[in-house]
């Protein structure tokens, strides 16, 4: 059982996929202080529970199968009903809307879940801030998850890949902020990697390299890097790598993507 001095805020959840909504409603339930009301898989449905229920804030979907997103929170706003409606979408586009009247606050789906939190909370000061994204490569999976989780947890968007030909091509459909690379690849070497790199028009981030060895530190010097973690390395020197490579930025958008 749940206790809170507070009252609960009670949420709406609007998405078209079960997993997604279902996932949505064992998180928000977890927290002591939020309480899920409703859940819809349409627009119509999402509308309806809305001006029903008169639930705190709406969390919704913006690519629906009917109404999007922000058809249903304009639908909203003219009848009058103040619910906060936050677009939670996988379309980087949307976080144009942050900034439209009838939106609280957009969060992407590929965040991590303490930003939704925050978000439903209404609490914005951690999102006027806007992390750059991460791409990180490291053929070994399991240290290249703990890698992603720890960056995820400090607010980065993360792109990770196991392959260097495969994280040319992700420099080439959008550019990192940072690249956490590790020397060891297969098929292309980290140094390789680096090399082709530097040569596209967009690449132009910190590197940061991570390797166990012993010619490690220098190849990070010739690659001017900036900064080289030697295998095993902490955690926290990993985020304090990242954070140093690429400060945080001020983000005109509210709780953006």
């Amino acid at each position: 059982m749940k206790f809170s001095a507070k009252p609960r805020v009670r949420v709406v959840i609007a998405d078209d996929h079960p997993s997604i909504r279902e996932n949505l409603r064992y998180l928000l339930d977890a927290e002591a202080d939020l309480e899920v009301v409703g859940v819809a898989k349409d627009g119509v449905s999402a509308l309806q529970m809305a001006m029903g229920l008169r639930p705190d804030v709406l969390v919704i979907d913006y690519e629906l199968p009917d109404y999007d997103g922000l058809s249903v929170a304009r639908a909203l706003r003219g009848a009058g009903h103040e619910t906060r409606v936050i677009l939670y979408t996988m379309t980087s586009e949307v976080v144009a809307y942050a900034k439209r009247p009838e939106i609280d606050a957009c969060v992407s789906k590929a965040a991590a879940p303490r930003v939704l939190l925050e978000a439903i909370r209404g609490q914005r000061t951690p999102a006027q801030t806007k992390h750059p994204r991460v791409l990180v490569v490291e053929d070994d999976a399991e240290i290249r998850s703990v890698m992603r989780l720890t960056l995820e947890d400090d607010g980065f968007e993360i792109i990770e890949t196991g392959d260097g030909f495969e994280a040319l091509a992700e420099c080439e459909r959008q550019a990192p902020g940072v690249v956490v690379l590790d020397l060891g690849l297969p098929n292309m070497s980290g140094l390789e990697f680096a090399t082709a790199y530097r040569q596209l028009r967009t690449g132009k981030a910190p590197i940061i390299v991570v390797s166990a060895r012993y010619e490690g530190r220098q190849v990070a010097k010739d690659l001017d890097a900036a900064a080289f973690l030697r295998k095993p390395f902490s955690l926290e020197e990993l985020s304090q790598a990242v954070r140093r490579a690429a400060p945080v930025q001020p983000s005109p958008t509210s709780l953006g993507l």
